[in-house]
């Protein structure tokens, strides 16, 4: 049987992850079956629940919620085969093909999907041509704002 997360997105792509009827929790924790070691992924974000060919997914107090088909969500919801599944950087396809099997599963048990964190740009000056440089150090002054500029009346 083929059911489990396929990772199209974030990730190592085309991973698949296992599942198995009953609960998988996701988050950054080291209790978690699912790990995404990612800032925007709470210790305990979500709690899957696999039921035949339905998969729940239920948002257990995250800030960020999750995304199912494009739409976010902080409750709960029901996926069905095909579906698209976002948490945090992480974007997966669900599959359930009871009839075959995958050639390399992952279970969720031995999984640790790491995400790094994002480089930070620092752009130097030869990098931006079309920034003219500063010819002091110190950013110029802004001419103070005058206090008697007339506010503007709504439109009907």
């Amino acid at each position: 049987m083929h059911v489990g997360l396929v990772i199209v997105k974030g990730g190592p792509k085309g991973r698949m992850i296992a599942l198995r009827d009953g609960e998988t929790l996701v988050g950054r924790a080291k209790g978690c079956k699912l790990r995404l070691m990612a800032s925007d992924v709470s210790r305990r974000h979500c709690l899957l629940t696999l039921t035949g060919d339905r998969l729940r997914v239920e948002d257990l107090g995250s800030v960020n919620g999750f995304v199912v088909n494009g739409v976010r969500r902080r409750d709960a919801a029901w996926l069905m085969p095909g579906d698209r599944l976002r948490i945090g950087p992480v974007e997966f396809l669900f599959v359930y093909d009871p009839d075959s099997h995958p050639p390399h599963p992952v279970s969720p048990e031995s999984l640790d999907v790491t995400i790094p964190a994002p480089a930070v740009f620092s752009p130097q000056p030869q990098d931006l041509p079309w920034a003219e440089p500063l010819d002091s150090p110190t950013p110029p002054q802004l001419p103070a704002l005058s206090e008697d500029l007339p506010l503007a009346e709504p439109e009907d």
